[in-house]
C-alpha cells in the first residue's frame, strides 16, 4: 500500500445490522395473538363465504390460510353464522354440510375436515328466534327476498355487528351492503385483520412499557411509603435525580438516542396513510348504522359479545344501567338460549360456538 493512503474497509453485507427495520405492510406483522387493546370486531358472515373458503384451504392445505383463519381463533374476531345455516336438514346432516357433499362431492371431506377442525370450534352459532324483526329483516323475510338469509340481518342489528358479510344480492340487494367480485370477503376480511395487528403492535411497542414503567415506579412508591418515606420526599428525590441526568451531557445525549430511536421504530409500523386508507375503504364496504335500541335483551347481546368473560344479571344492571331487576333481566335471557348460555354462578355469557 502507498504511503500515505488511507485503508478502508466495508464490512461484509450479513455482518450489517440495520436499524430500524423498513417500514412493514399490516400483513408482515405478528399474527393476532394477545388481546392488549380489548377492541373485539363482530361480523356476521354468510355461509357461502365461510365454504368458499373451505374450498380453498382443503385445495392448498399447505398455503397460507385465509384472513378468516386468524380472525375466527384470535380472541379480537367474532364471527358469527345464523344457526339456520346449520338447520339439519336430514338425520345427521346440516343444511351446510348437504350444500357442500351436493356442490363438492369430491373435495367434501377435506372440506368438511376443515371445518370441523378450525372453523366450528371457534364460529358463533347463533340464533335470534323471539327477537322481533326489524324492517330491514322484515323485508328480507318475504317470499321475493330469501326467508332463510333474514336472520343474518337481524343477527347484524342483534350484535351491532361491524359487518354483514355476504354476496346474496337476491335476498340484500338495495338493503344491506353486499360482495360483488370473487374473492371480495378476502380483502374485507384481511382488512379487519390488518388493523387489528397495527393496534396491537402498538399496545404492544408503545402501551406494554408504559404500562410495566408505571406499574414498577407505583410499586417503588409503595415500597418506600411502608419504610416511612414520605410521598413529599419521594418526589423530591426524583425530580433531583432527574435534574441531575438532564444536566449531565452524556446522560441528555443517551436519553434523547433512546427516544428517537424508539420513535423511529413505532413508525417502522405503522401504515402507510396509502395503505391506511385502502384498510378504511375496504371496512366501509360492509358498514352499516344499525338502529340504537332500549330492548334489554338486544343491549346485554351487544355488550356480551365485546367480552371475553361472563356476567351476573347484577353487574349486567348496573353496567348498561338497565330499567329493570336483575331477576326479571335473567327471565328475559333464558328465554333466548340461541343467543345466551347460564354458567356457573348465574352468570351470563353470549353462545360462543356450536354447542
Amino acid at each position: 500500500m502507498n504511503a500515505g493512503s488511507k485503508s478502508t474497509s466495508v464490512a461484509p453485507a450479513s455482518r450489517r445490522f440495520v436499524w430500524p427495520p423498513e417500514r412493514r405492510a399490516p400483513r408482515d406483522l405478528p399474527p393476532l395473538g394477545l388481546h392488549l387493546t380489548g377492541r373485539t370486531v363482530v361480523l356476521v358472515v354468510d355461509a357461502n363465504l365461510i365454504i368458499r373458503d373451505l374450498k380453498r384451504t382443503a385445495k392448498t392445505p399447505e398455503g397460507p390460510r385465509p384472513a378468516l383463519f386468524e380472525l375466527l381463533s384470535a380472541p379480537h374476531g367474532r364471527l358469527v353464522m345464523s344457526a339456520s345455516d346449520l338447520a339439519e336438514v336430514s338425520p345427521g346432516i346440516s343444511r351446510l354440510e348437504g350444500n357442500i357433499r351436493r356442490k363438492w362431492p369430491q373435495q367434501a371431506e377435506a372440506m368438511l375436515h376443515v371445518w370441523r377442525t378450525e372453523v366450528a370450534p371457534h364460529v358463533m352459532v347463533l340464533d335470534p328466534a323471539g327477537i322481533a324483526d326489524t324492517a330491514l329483516s322484515a323485508a328480507v323475510r318475504t317470499p321475493e327476498r330469501d326467508p332463510d338469509d333474514a336472520d343474518l340481518a337481524l343477527l347484524g342489528y342483534v350484535l351491532d355487528a361491524d359487518g354483514v358479510l355476504t354476496y346474496d344480492q337476491e335476498a340484500f340487494a338495495g338493503l344491506l351492503p353486499t360482495l360483488g367480485q370473487q374473492g371480495e370477503h378476502g380483502r374485507v376480511l384481511s382488512a379487519f385483520r390488518d388493523e387489528l395487528r397495527v393496534q396491537e403492535t402498538f399496545a404492544f411497542v408503545f402501551g406494554l412499557p408504559v404500562s410495566v414503567v408505571a406499574t414498577g415506579l407505583g410499586t417503588a412508591v409503595q415500597a418506600l411509603t411502608r419504610r416511612g418515606i414520605s410521598p413529599g420526599i419521594q418526589g423530591a428525590v426524583a425530580l433531583g435525580l432527574g435534574a441531575a441526568l438532564m444536566l449531565w451531557p452524556r446522560g441528555r445525549a443517551v436519553l434523547g438516542r433512546v427516544l428517537t430511536e424508539y420513535g423511529t421504530a413505532v413508525e417502522a409500523f405503522t401504515p402507510l396513510p396509502k395503505v391506511h386508507a385502502q384498510i378504511k375503504a375496504q371496512k366501509a364496504r360492509v358498514a352499516f348504522a344499525w338502529p340504537e335500541t332500549e330492548d334489554p335483551v338486544v343491549q346485554v347481546a351487544r355488550y356480551l359479545v365485546r367480552q371475553q368473560g361472563v356476567c351476573s344479571c347484577t353487574a349486567l344492571v348496573k353496567r348498561l344501567n338497565l330499567p329493570l331487576t336483575a331477576g326479571a333481566l335473567f327471565a328475559r335471557l333464558d328465554a333466548h338460549p340461541g343467543l345466551f348460555t347460564l354458567y356457573t354462578g348465574r352468570r351470563w355469557g353470549i353462545r360462543l360456538s356450536e354447542e
